[in-house]
């Protein structure tokens, strides 16, 4: 198992991406664009930093954002791991959410929401820049 990604809300997307891009350097590989834009760093070793936005400005504070949006994602090796693990969550008796038959959602008893799924390699798209400046609010 290791940390896939950490999913946290970002109150300005392009405040967020000019601090993770320009400051940091990381470049961004995924950006989607719906009711919520979502955009993805990847980190230089692996793994990934996962940004959500809505346009509605009343969801951007923390306490407003859905759980899933905030969460640590851990990644197994295969669909029989993770089945394994879903099996395992249901005989700790752990409140869980199976999500379109590939990922799991729970919490640690602080609340920390964690997700499980399979690890796939990461695939770059080449227009989330444009999916990113399209955005309202981002001024292009």
């Amino acid at each position: 198992m290791r940390i896939d990604h950490v999913a946290h809300p970002s109150r300005d997307p392009q405040e967020t991406h000019r601090f993770y891009h320009g400051v940091l350097g990381l470049e961004l590989v995924q950006a989607y664009a719906g009711n919520e834009l979502i955009l993805v760093y990847a980190l230089p070793s692996g793994g990934s930093l996962v940004f959500s936005a809505s346009s509605d400005s009343d969801a951007a504070t923390v306490e407003n954002v859905p759980w899933e949006r905030r969460h640590v994602g851990i990644t197994v090796d295969s669909r029989a791991e993770l089945d394994r693990w879903l099996e395992r969550l249901k005989e700790h008796g752990v409140h869980h959410q199976f999500i379109d038959d590939e990922r799991i959602y729970f919490a640690d008893p602080d609340g920390l929401a964690l997700e499980l799924e399979v690890a796939s390699p990461p695939t770059a798209n080449p227009s989330a820049f444009a999916i990113l400046a399209r955005w309202p609010g981002t001024g292009h």
